[in-house]
């Protein structure tokens, strides 16, 4: 009996033995999961703000304070569990700055407290050159220009190591590299400095204000015979009522299309700009359209016209965003109206 007693004593000292030594192991490896979880849970976060803002900063082109709006919207998306002051924004050139904060006012500030306004180089917006290393050789852009291409937040993060003994796995921090691409799909405008704008990046074909309330439905902008002896695409070979009026043909009207910076003229809301005169459906026109389909343009709002033939005239009073479905039924266009970038009452 002795004997049995002996043998059941140490078969549960051995136990106890074996337990104290895998008992490190197993708490390293319970403290391990769960410091992954943490660190997957700020990796999961800081991708999801980093997409949020790299998207949003695609529809602030043309905008002198995209930046810092984009880095906002950046701070808004991290959540709780990221801190501010572990957060550093990456440019182009590698440099990095912050971190960023918010003030009470939702103003973007430095650790200071001081208010941001600008940065020191151009940080999300790029032009792509078409060359075969597209996203690598290009130059860096900062807006206002609207011919941006795409646009690239990239962020680094310090995760600290919160889990007692975790360091023991790790270092006491992990650096998270985190990036976004995004296309700049849409022509915007240049922001003047009088807040005005140019046509710069839009259509030149006028579209009624009433159609620009119907957002996420397909329309018809009509560039066919709106106004008696009069077209829906806009004559922007000279001002309004200047004295003359040569009558703009297809082939400016093609070149309108492909390269808004060919224009003579700018429109400056609320202004008269003449209506073009006659037939312009030509294969060249066409041509200049396709490139253009499923994107996002910036196309003039009338509101009144006036005039007949040579004196035809839309009453321009702002620009909305449409995307272009179809050019098939050319000179009419089909279009889905997305937002009012700016319009005078």
């Amino acid at each position: 009996m002795n004997d049995k007693r002996y043998i059941l004593s140490g078969r549960r000292g051995q136990s106890m033995v074996e337990f104290a030594l895998v008992l490190p192991i197993l708490l390293i490896f319970f403290i391990g999961i769960m410091q992954i979880g943490f660190l997957l849970n700020d990796y999961i976060a800081l991708n999801r703000a980093v997409a949020e803002a790299c998207r949003f900063g695609s529809t602030l082109v043309g905008y002198s304070s995209a930046e810092v709006l984009v880095v906002g919207k950046l701070l808004d998306s991290i959540g709780e569990n990221i801190k501010k002051e572990h957060l550093r924004v990456v440019s182009f050139t590698s440099q990095k700055y912050g971190p960023y904060y918010k003030n009470v006012y939702g103003q973007l500030t430095n650790s200071g407290g001081n208010i941001i306004s600008s940065f020191a180089e151009p940080l999300f917006f790029r032009a792509d050159n078409n060359s075969p290393n597209d996203f690598t050789d290009d130059s860096a852009l900062r807006p206002p220009r609207f011919d941006c291409t795409y646009i690239s937040v990239k962020v680094e993060y310090d995760h600290q190591v919160v889990i007692p003994f975790a360091e023991l796995i790790s270092a006491s921090t992990i650096l998270l590299k985190v990036s976004s691409v995004w296309p700049v799909s849409a022509y915007y405008p240049n922001l003047l400095p009088a807040g005005q704008f140019r046509l710069e990046g839009a259509m030149p074909i006028a579209v009624n204000e009433n159609i620009c309330v119907l957002t996420g439905n397909p329309v018809t902008i009509k560039g066919d015979w709106l106004v008696a002896g009069g077209f829906g695409w806009l004559d922007l070979s000279v001002y309004y009522d200047s004295g003359t009026n040569p009558n703009a043909g297809p082939n400016e009207l093609a070149a309108w299309i492909s390269n808004p910076d060919s224009a003579d003229i700018a429109i400056t809301p609320p202004q008269n700009v003449y209506s073009m005169t006659g037939q312009k459906n030509a294969s060249n026109v066409r041509d200049a359209l396709n490139p253009l389909l499923g994107r996002n343009v910036l196309i003039p709002i009338y509101d009144t016209t006036g005039g007949t033939g040579n004196n035809a005239y839309y009453h321009i009073i702002g620009f909305a965003v449409f995307k272009l479905n179809s050019v098939q039924d050319y000179p009419d266009l089909t279009a889905t109206y997305i937002k009012t970038i700016s319009k005078v009452n």
